[in-house]
């Protein structure tokens, strides 16, 4: 799944992360929010965080993939 990592917000991410990808969903102003499902089925999330919509209980900007427990 290496071709995921064009994405701009994406290009930045570890390729041992990155081959854990099952699935993900980009999103936000500009594609500035993503969330991402792992092959074993962890969530996680990191972006802009505009109105808290990353689901990480903040609103704070969040530059490395983050796992959500809700």
């Amino acid at each position: 799944m290496p071709s995921i990592t064009l994405w701009p917000i994406l290009h930045k991410l570890k390729t041992e992360f990155v081959s854990n990808i099952k699935s993900f969903c980009i999103f936000g102003e500009n594609g500035s929010e993503v969330i991402i499902v792992s092959k074993n089925y962890k969530m996680f999330a990191f972006g802009n965080n505009k109105y808290g919509c990353l689901g990480l209980g903040h609103y704070n900007a969040v530059k490395e993939p983050k796992i959500v427990n809700e």
